[in-house]
């Protein structure tokens, strides 16, 4: 009976579009499923529980490797690499594409953050060590690397892939089919539990006049030299950024674009010259979280223009009156505000 695999292909997003592109039309021809981050671009916590189940329904896992680590989830891994370590805990076959020469791959498709190297050159070394890896320096080398290791791969270890609904014995499909019934009823009875949890509340909260210190990079270059990056840091309360984001959230906006934003403001206090600032990815979690237990913002789901579903920020009600509170012009308690005279007609105002 006809089987047709279904494979997971994974890289980090902006960087290697021209590559996952050349690897999901190989498996095309090859008759295989391609699954991947083109269902899913964004990142973030709930949309992980999503991939995961992606994940559980495919046969074989593809992992493509530049020079970037990837954008961070809540415990410091890179998306990419906690999809990979999921795919080992599925007892998924692996195969690596690792570039050969990542440092001669162009500034904006690398890290410059050594943090994030340091990280991207373990992950690169644990690939190497676990996996079936094929190294490579053009797209155009991706197909040949990836039909003879995928086509070996599923002669010596075949998966359980899948075959036409009208192929299967009728009683064994219904008793799928209402597996995933069951399954599909507890996943929505959670989800409506976890949207239906407050936010906790927590001891000794920082108060809005605490300090935080918010470090970040940005860019620069000087007459004749190649851009590089620095770091800055600002030091403010709680009160004050939150002064300075409010104003941004009164129309709903992308949680990427709160981070743009933020990185915006906070960078144009101090007396650096550059641009295109960044903030410590980290440190916008904490804020993120900050002003979600001090109930001054709200977070949801919601789908786009593009079809997709983002995460977008708000005020809630007690956020949208601590911004006028802060924002707004106060009357001046020694000036006159007397009424204004009308001028005469000689357009001299009338003698007192």
């Amino acid at each position: 009976m006809e089987k047709r695999y279904q494979v997971f292909v994974r890289s980090t997003y902006s960087d290697l579009q021209e590559e996952r592109s050349k690897i999901i039309q190989t498996l095309v021809a090859m008759d295989c499923i391609p699954a991947g981050m083109e269902l899913f671009p964004a990142a973030d916590e709930e949309q992980w529980t999503f991939i995961k189940r992606i994940i559980d329904d495919c046969d074989y896992y593809i992992v493509i490797v530049g020079n970037r680590y990837g954008t961070l989830a809540s415990d410091g891994l890179s998306y990419t690499e906690k999809e990979f370590d999921y795919a080992l805990e599925r007892n998924l076959k692996v195969l690596a594409l690792i570039h050969e020469k990542p440092d001669t791959l162009p500034t904006d498709k690398s890290d410059i953050d050594s943090t994030a190297r340091h990280r991207l050159q373990a992950f690169r070394e644990r690939l190497r060590n676990k996996r079936i890896v094929k190294s490579w320096i053009k797209p155009d080398e991706l197909p040949a690397l990836v039909a003879l290791s995928l086509q070996r791969t599923i002669k010596m270890s075949p998966a359980i892939g899948w075959i036409r609904a009208s192929h299967e014995p009728r009683e064994e499909l219904l008793q799928q089919l209402n597996q995933l019934r069951q399954e599909n009823k507890k996943l929505e009875t959670k989800l409506a539990q976890l949207r239906s949890d407050p936010i906790p509340s927590i001891i000794d909260l920082a108060e809005m006049d605490d300090n935080i210190i918010v470090p970040g990079t940005y860019e620069y270059s000087y007459a004749g030299t190649n851009p590089q990056w620095g770091k800055w840091s600002v030091t403010l309360t709680w009160r004050q950024l939150f002064g300075l984001v409010s104003p941004f959230l009164m129309e709903s906006l992308y949680e990427w674009g709160v981070e743009g934003k933020t990185a915006e403001v906070l960078f144009a206090t101090t007396e650096l010259a550059g641009k295109s600032p960044k903030i410590e990815p980290q440190t916008f979690q904490t804020i993120k979280l900050q002003l979600l237990a001090l109930r001054l913002v709200t977070t949801r789901r919601a789908k786009a223009l593009d079809s997709n579903y983002y995460s977008f920020w708000s005020l809630t009600p007690i956020g949208r009156q601590l911004m006028f509170e802060i924002r707004t012009v106060r009357k001046d308690p020694e000036r006159d505000y007397k009424t204004p005279q009308p001028a005469s007609e000689s357009g001299e105002p009338p003698q007192q």
